[in-house]
């Protein structure tokens, strides 16, 4: 019996233990307190008796607590949702005693229409303001030289916002899936953008790089990306579930003397580039054979526009140029002032035939093809990449196969006519001929 107690004993003490502990985990922070400023409770904590933490909040940001200056918005320290009591504020200020604005310290809050950040803040933490989705425009201070990761990621109604011209770094999806991102300026001292940094930003249709030197790195699909079936810039559009969605017209404008990385991304991204008037062309522009690109300066019309490479690219006097197959081309332009000016156009890869794969992991894209198979008395087709401006039906077999397709057709049908194989050759752009080889089983 005293054994039986001495267990029931020990038992009860072990529970005690675990409710402490179990309690204590359930802390906030062991040297947090709690107060009320104009009937609002914080949470706070007071670091090295010199300035405040503040834990949790609500409504506003005070500028001291216990006569402590506050310097730190911390972790989660303002986050609300939908389901919780909506707040009435809509204009916040951050006091200029902050210094550091922690991870996620607005996440997620749904009052925010705008918000003041002082010249005193020095960082804005990964996720600070991350799906803040009624906040319509910030200007980040000259003294915040980084902005961190996802720090305004899913801000729905995002439409402008003003970077300092000290700003060094945007970190990796900073600005994902901002839809209504309309404007956003590119400091000088720019030294790198994340990757999908402004990645689903369908909105934001320009950048202009041609104040920023430095920019050294431009990170894997910061823009978006591209796809050779869009024809353009594309981003995943989450509500229709489309993995690929074409931006129109989206442009950078760049000193390619001055800013390289930009012009780069331009060219690996099939993505326009205006050139600045200042920067004397260098670099005028790429695109895949096929494609169709507009030569230009910022704000300025050509009276003239030529080329010595004429079965590289075609271009027009107003420099609409068509990519014909691989190379480099130099386009010499004049501006209707009479400045001329000179460049090197760039087309990416020859016209090809492509066909969309079946299955496996690339299944639904584009692949080139060099022979294919068509049923007896069927009809097979092949896209093509890059226009043909005349179509040439060679055979080794006269009567195997034949194209059904019209001289100036972009997708080149081909019937099997009696089996065997044959070889099909198509004159593409003038320029080029493709061959394939056709079975007809």
């Amino acid at each position: 019996m005293k054994r039986l107690s001495l267990i029931i004993a020990a038992v009860m003490i072990l529970n005690a233990v675990f409710c402490v502990s179990a309690n204590a985990i359930s802390l906030y922070d062991p040297d947090s307190k709690t107060t009320k400023i104009k009937g609002i409770e914080f949470e706070y904590r007071v670091i090295d008796n010199k300035y405040v933490e503040i834990l949790r909040g609500e409504d506003f940001i005070p500028q001291k607590i216990d006569g402590y200056p506050v310097t730190i918005i911390g972790v989660d320290a303002f986050v609300t949702y939908e389901d919780e009591t909506s707040f009435n504020s809509r204009k916040w200020e951050i006091p200029d005693t902050v210094t550091y604005i922690d991870i996620g310290a607005f996440s997620d809050n749904i009052n925010i229409r705008t918000i003041h950040i002082p010249s005193s803040v020095t960082h804005i933490g990964k996720f600070a303001f991350a799906g803040c989705k009624n906040l319509k425009n910030i200007e980040i201070p000259s003294s915040v030289r980084e902005i961190s990761e996802y720090a305004f990621e899913n801000c729905k109604k995002l439409e402008e916002v003003t970077l300092s011209n000290k700003l060094r770094y945007i970190g990796k999806m900073a600005f994902l899936n901002c839809p209504k991102l309309k404007k956003i300026n590119i400091p000088e001292q720019l030294e790198e953008i994340g990757s999908r940094a402004f990645y689903c930003c369908p909105s934001l249709k320009k950048l202009d790089f041609t104040k920023c030197s430095p920019l050294g790195i431009v990170g894997k699909q910061a823009l978006g990306y591209y796809d050779e079936t869009t024809e353009g810039l594309g981003y995943y559009d989450s509500k229709k579930d489309i993995e690929v969605k074409k931006i129109k017209n989206f442009t950078i404008i760049s000193d390619s003397n001055k800013c390289r990385m930009a012009g780069k991304y331009a060219e690996k991204n099939n993505i326009n580039l205006i050139l600045d008037e200042k920067s004397e062309m260098g670099y005028a522009g790429a695109c895949g054979a096929g494609f169709t690109l507009k030569v230009k300066i910022d704000g300025k019309s050509f009276s003239d526009c030529t080329t010595k490479n004429p079965k590289i690219i075609k271009i027009t006097k107003k420099g609409k140029v068509t990519a014909l197959k691989k190379g480099r081309a130099t386009v010499k332009a004049t501006l209707s002032n009479g400045k001329k000016y000179s460049g090197i156009f760039i087309v990416k890869n020859d016209p090809a035939l492509k066909k969309k794969a079946t299955s496996g992991r690339s299944m639904g894209k584009y692949k080139e093809v060099r022979e294919i198979s068509v049923g007896l008395g069927k009809t097979v087709s092949v896209k093509l990449f890059g226009k043909a401006s005349a179509i040439d039906n060679k055979y080794c077999s006269t009567n195997m196969a034949k194209i059904t397709s019209k001289k100036s057709a972009t997708s080149i049908k081909i019937q099997g006519k009696a089996k065997g194989i044959s070889t099909v050759k198509v004159k593409v752009n003038g320029v080029k001929t493709l061959k394939l080889k056709v079975t007809v089983k």
